[in-house]
């Protein structure tokens, strides 16, 4: 993580603690690209398995103040105790960020589909609504014609 090329060191300490963007798709795609290459330094969860989760929570917090230069000052045993604390955190803070924002996508499609079932309804609604209408004019207009009849048919049979 802290190689001799600074400026990869930087992107990849930056990396470990950079927030999440956006719910957006792009946001989405970004996240998991940073989850994914976080995910490349390996499984922390194991290595820190015989560590209090206060402990690794205080590794990461003094990892997450130091930057690159305070890094190279520090002997590389607590180096690497605070690295690996800190990926471990932001490999689960971006586990949990990506949940949330999948969550929150699924949420606005559900809405977005609700909507426009609603529309859908109340458009289906007004046709079926003037359908229903027409239908009964039309029966309306048939019952009189039958009544005419059946009174036509009357006055033929009285005067005969």
């Amino acid at each position: 993580m802290l190689s001799a090329d600074a400026l990869e060191s930087t992107a990849t300490l930056n990396l470990l603690k950079s927030p999440p963007k956006s719910a957006t798709l792009s946001g989405v795609r970004q996240l998991q690209t940073k989850f994914d290459a976080l995910m490349t330094f390996g499984d922390a969860k194991r290595l820190l398995a015989s560590i209090a989760r206060t402990k690794i929570r205080y590794f990461a917090a003094q990892g997450r103040a130091l930057d690159i230069s305070e890094f190279q000052d520090i002997n590389l045993p607590k180096r690497r105790t605070l690295l690996l604390c800190l990926l471990y955190e932001a490999q689960i803070k971006t586990r949990d960020h990506l949940v949330e924002m999948f969550l929150k996508r699924i949420l606005k499609i559900q809405n977005n589909a609700k909507l426009r079932l609603k529309e859908l309804r109340d458009k289906h609604l007004t046709e079926t609504s003037e359908l229903l209408a027409t239908f009964a004019e039309v029966l309306k207009v048939s019952k009189e014609a039958t009544c005419a009849t059946l009174r036509r048919g009357w006055l033929l049979i009285a005067v005969v």
